[in-house]
């Protein structure tokens, strides 16, 4: 079954994401989804550490923090959306129906795998970087029609839903982002690297 949902999403079968929004079973799966491909994608990008003298160790760790922040990402995203959806154009689907379709939305960025081809070889990269363009391009379409199926909301919703969690995500990640930074000049000051 979880197959079939995700040749649906890599084929855009209509109904598909409205499907798995409604089924409740399948919000394990979706998670697996999820979790599998931000990993795989998070090998992916942090592929070039490989090739650089940092070793093994700074890859593993590349990966680890990357697939967590992908996760938190993820699942700020679907809050964001769903609590917009419902606050601005009265949609009915919860995060949990957004977190199945959406999940399943993200199969696309398994293809992110690919950039680590670029650690074998930079020539690979100007190969399979049209490739994942053409991918990432795909999974924006894939979450506009999970968004819209899930929600019942039409194009015109989607779209400033989408803006304007985008812009909320924004916000919150230039804050975070300032605050972990002080805290790492501070930690680099006391332990004297400044």
């Amino acid at each position: 079954m979880m197959i079939d949902r995700i040749m649906g999403a890599f084929t855009f079968r209509k109904g598909i994401y409205a499907e798995s929004a409604r089924e409740t079973g399948f919000t394990t799966d979706a998670w697996i989804i999820v979790v599998v491909v931000t990993f795989l994608a998070q090998l992916g990008a942090s592929a070039s550490v490989l090739s650089t003298n940092q070793g093994f160790g700074s890859f593993l760790i590349s990966v680890i923090v990357g697939t967590v922040v992908g996760l938190i990402g993820f699942v700020i995203s679907v809050f964001l959306i769903s609590w917009l959806s419902r606050a601005m154009f009265n949609a009915k689907a919860g995060f949990d129906e957004l977190q199945r379709a959406m999940g399943l939305a993200s199969v696309w960025r398994v293809i992110g795998f690919l950039s680590i081809l670029g650690a074998i070889s930079p020539a690979l990269v100007c190969l399979v970087s049209p490739v994942t363009i053409i991918a990432g391009i795909a999974g924006l379409v894939a979450f506009f029609f999970a968004i819209r199926e899930a929600t019942g909301m039409d194009t015109v919703g989607v779209i400033v839903t989408v803006v304007v969690a985008l812009v909320v995500q924004l916000i919150v990640t230039a804050v975070v982002s300032g605050i972990l930074a002080i805290f790492g000049i501070g930690a680099a000051a006391l332990l004297g690297g400044l």
